[in-house]
């Protein structure tokens, strides 16, 4: 399934409700998510990530980059790791559902890969 691993934290730790909204429309539907968590300085090293997550007023700021997403350019909905509190260290990453259509989202050109080429992997920014 494309979507398992976009799905996870919503499956995980996600409630009923936020299961209903992002889960259920998507599996129904076809639609795809991607797990955005690698960075171009941090790989998969969680840890090391470096997209911000600030609260305001009715909800949040997100700002970073993420790399190397897998179904970047077809997914509709990005489950994104974004540290929430940097004094926390890795327990202060929390991960966020965004929209591909909310304002300050973009996805960059499709890498060219040497192998599994068939498989969609671009950038995504979070401005």
């Amino acid at each position: 399934m494309a979507n398992g691993l976009g799905f996870d934290p919503f499956l995980i730790g996600g409630t009923k409700e936020q299961c209903d909204r992002f889960v259920k429309p998507y599996a129904e539907g076809g639609l795809f998510c991607s797990f955005a968590q690698s960075e171009p300085g941090a790989g998969s090293d969680v840890a090391g990530i470096e997209t911000q997550g600030v609260k305001v007023d009715g909800g949040w700021i997100i700002n970073g980059q993420k790399q190397w997403i897998t179904n970047a350019s077809y997914a509709s909905i990005y489950s994104v790791a974004v540290k929430t509190d940097p004094s926390a260290g890795a327990r202060g990453i929390s991960v966020f559902a965004v929209e591909r259509e909310r304002n300050g989202v973009s996805v960059g050109r499709p890498e060219q890969k040497l192998g599994q080429r068939a498989s969609d992997t671009a950038s995504v920014h979070f401005e």
